[in-house]
C-alpha cells in the first residue's frame, strides 16, 4: 500500500537540542542540591545523546529507517541493522501537516510493546509525506474501523 523511506533530520536535532537546553536551565534553577541538579544535568545529556543518535541523525542500528504499510492494517518497520518488525498503528498517532508522530503496537493483544517514531518534513520525500498523512488521517482509520 505504501513505503515509506526515513532519513536524517536536522529539524529534529534543533528541537531536541532547544527542547533539552530548556530543561537544563530549569534543572539548574530548581532548589535542591548539587548533587541532585548535576544528576538531572547528567540525565538531560544521556537523553540527547540517545535521541540524537537514534531518532534524529538515525546513527544507531536500531534507528527505523523503512515503514511499509499493507491493506491489512500492519505497519512494517525495518532497522538499519536489519532487523524487521511487524506493529499495529494506535489511535493515539498524532498527524498535522508539519510534524507526525507514528505510535506504533505490538500486534500481539498479550504485549503492551509499543515504538514512536517522529517524522518531520525533512526526513522524507514530500510526496511520501503527503500519501503518509493522508494513509494515517483518513484510509488507516477507515481499516481500524472496519476491523481489518
Amino acid at each position: 500500500m505504501l513505503r515509506v523511506k526515513l532519513g536524517p533530520s536536522r529539524l529534529l536535532v534543533a528541537i531536541l537540542i532547544v527542547t533539552h537546553s530548556a530543561a537544563a536551565v530549569i534543572v539548574g534553577l530548581l532548589s535542591v542540591t548539587v548533587a541532585a541538579k548535576l544528576a538531572g544535568m547528567l540525565a538531560l545529556i544521556v537523553s540527547l545523546y540517545f535521541y540524537i543518535r537514534c531518532e534524529a541523525l538515525q546513527i544507531s542500528g536500531r534507528s527505523a529507517v523503512l515503514l511499509e504499510f499493507t491493506d491489512k492494517v500492519i505497519c512494517k518497520l525495518k532497522t538499519k541493522n536489519g532487523q524487521n518488525f511487524e506493529y499495529r498503528v494506535s489511535e493515539s498517532t498524532f498527524v498535522s501537516p508539519y510534524l507526525t508522530v507514528l505510535i506504533l503496537r505490538s500486534r500481539h493483544s498479550h504485549s503492551w510493546s509499543t515504538q514512536s517514531i517522529v517524522i518531520l518534513p525533512d526526513a522524507i520525500n514530500s510526496e511520501e509525506f503527503r500519501r503518509l498523512r493522508v494513509l494515517l488521517r483518513w484510509k488507516w482509520k477507515q481499516l481500524t474501523n472496519k476491523g481489518a
